[in-house]
C-alpha cells in the first residue's frame, strides 16, 4: 500500500490467515460487513461521546506527588498533605466536573472527545523500570479539525514526541513541539484561562499546561488488559472542582496553600476497542491533581 503502515499490517495479516486456512469465506464476509459499517459511520465519527461513569470508583492517583520548582519538603514547618486522603469522588459529582468543562464559554466540539494512549506507546513510555511518572504536555494539532494532543519531551536527549491517538510515538522537532504548545496556549488554554480568572478573581491565574501519568495507573492498566489487543488508556477531560489544597514551603519557608480548583484534569480509564466501540475493563478511574502544572508557578511547565 505504500505509506500507511497500519493498513499494510492489517491487510498482510488477513492474507496470511487466509493462506493458513484460518479464515474462510464466511469469516471474510464478516470482515467485509464490518468495513462497510465503519465506512457508513465515518460521517458520524465526531458525534458526541457518551460520558457514563455511573457506579465507577473514582479516586486520585496515589503515587503522584506535587512537583514544583520551589518545593522542598519540610515536614515540621510545612507538612505535606498532598496525599492526606484518597480523593475519592462520587460518580454524580464527576458528572458536574464534566459538565463544567463542556459548558465553558467558547468551548469547541473538537476539544470534547476523550484522548487515548495505546498500550504499545504506554509500554514504551514506562519501559525503564526506574520511570515512576510521565510528564504529559498539552498541545494542539495544526489540523484545525483536531483537538488536543499529548506530548512528551526529554531535554537531555533532545527528543520530542506525540504520544496520543497513535499506535506508536511520533517524533517531533523542538520547533514543532513548541508550535503544538503555542497552539494550545492560543486555543483551549485561552478558554480555560479566562474561566479560571473569572472563578478565582485572580488575574494571574493560569490553567493546566501539563499533567502526570503515574506508574501505578500504568501497571494497573497492564494488569487488567493482559493480552487483550487494541487496549488503551482513555483520558476524559474534566474541570477539577474540589475545594481542597496541598501545602509547600516558599523560598522564605512560609507555608503556602495551593488549590487546584477550576483546573483542567483528566479521568484515566483502562479500556479496549471492540467491534461495538470502546469499553472499560473495569469500573475504576483515576484523575491527576498533584501533577497539574501550574500552580504555583510555570517555571517547570
Amino acid at each position: 500500500m505504500g505509506t500507511n503502515i497500519e493498513l499494510d499490517s492489517i491487510l498482510g495479516r488477513i492474507s496470511q490467515l487466509v493462506h493458513y486456512h484460518e479464515l474462510n469465506e464466511n469469516e471474510l464476509n464478516v470482515i467485509k460487513t464490518f468495513c462497510d459499517k465503519m465506512i457508513a459511520e465515518l460521517g458520524f465519527i465526531d458525534r458526541a461521546e457518551v460520558f457514563n461513569f455511573k457506579d465507577f470508583k473514582i479516586s486520585r492517583q496515589e503515587d503522584v506527588n506535587a512537583d514544583y520548582t520551589v518545593r522542598a519538603l519540610k515536614n515540621k514547618t510545612c507538612p505535606d498533605n498532598s496525599m492526606s486522603d484518597s480523593g475519592e469522588v462520587d460518580s454524580g459529582v464527576i458528572l458536574n466536573w464534566r459538565d463544567r468543562y463542556t459548558e465553558l464559554d467558547g468551548m469547541q466540539r473538537k476539544y470534547l472527545p476523550s484522548i487515548e494512549i495505546s498500550k504499545e506507546v504506554a509500554q514504551e513510555l514506562f519501559r525503564d523500570i526506574a520511570t515512576t511518572k510521565i510528564k504529559i504536555y498539552l498541545g494542539e494539532s495544526k489540523d484545525n479539525a483536531l483537538g488536543l494532543e499529548f506530548l512528551t519531551m526529554n531535554e537531555n536527549e533532545n527528543t520530542y514526541h506525540i504520544i496520543s491517538n497513535t499506535p506508536r510515538k511520533k517524533t517531533l522537532s523542538k520547533t514543532e513541539f513548541e508550535d503544538y504548545r503555542t497552539r494550545y496556549d492560543q486555543g483551549l488554554k485561552s478558554i480555560l484561562d479566562r474561566y479560571i480568572v473569572h472563578e478565582t478573581q485572580d488575574p494571574n491565574s493560569k490553567n493546566t499546561k501539563r499533567f502526570i501519568l503515574g506508574r501505578r495507573m500504568y501497571e494497573n492498566f497492564i494488569r487488567v488488559c493482559g493480552g487483550t489487543a487494541n487496549s488503551v488508556i482513555a483520558f476524559y477531560p474534566v474541570i477539577y472542582l474540589n475545594n481542597d489544597y496541598l501545602q509547600y514551603p516558599d523560598d522564605d519557608d512560609i507555608c503556602i496553600k495551593v488549590k487546584h480548583m477550576h483546573r483542567l484534569t483528566f479521568l484515566m480509564t483502562s479500556e479496549h476497542h471492540t467491534e461495538e466501540g470502546r469499553t472499560p475493563f473495569e469500573k475504576e478511574s483515576v484523575y491527576d491533581r498533584n501533577g497539574l502544572c501550574p500552580p504555583p508557578d510555570g517555571s517547570n511547565c
